[in-house]
């Protein structure tokens, strides 16, 4: 089974510490940093509202009394833990410039130091994990 350094050789130089201090070989390692990075999947929403909690998109507002976009609510859920949606959604989808912006549905983009989404990522295991 091919490895991720075996795809891309030249990140095994990374790996061993043998890159030199001129970075002869940094063209050929960022070409294969980035193809790595296009390969890998997003990790999936999970509906924490971190994004809409950090700055408001192009269709929202921001309410700086509640530290978040005005429009972001809480879902009814059977869960122990808070999800959240975008409660203009349905108008945003209709905008044929919202296929690039906001991203819905394309994953999560703030998953490093997210304590929301791994409390949220906690108690779907848990969840999932006590169902009958």
């Amino acid at each position: 089974m091919e490895t991720i350094l075996d795809k891309y050789p030249n990140l095994q130089a990374i790996v061993d510490g043998r890159i030199s201090g001129q970075f002869q070989e940094w063209p050929m390692i960022r070409r294969e940093l980035i193809n790595l990075v296009d390969d890998l999947p997003p990790a999936p929403c999970v509906r924490c509202g971190e994004c809409c909690k950090a700055s408001a998109c192009g269709f929202g507002q921001w309410d700086s009394e509640r530290d978040q976009c005005v429009y972001l609510e809480e879902s009814k859920s059977d869960l122990p833990c808070a999800l959240y949606h975008c409660g203009i959604h349905d108008d945003i989808i209709k905008d044929p410039t919202s296929v690039f912006s906001p991203a819905f549905g394309a994953g999560c983009c703030r998953t490093l130091f997210n304590e929301s989404r791994q409390a949220i990522v906690q108690c779907l295991l848990k969840a999932h994990t006590s169902l009958p």
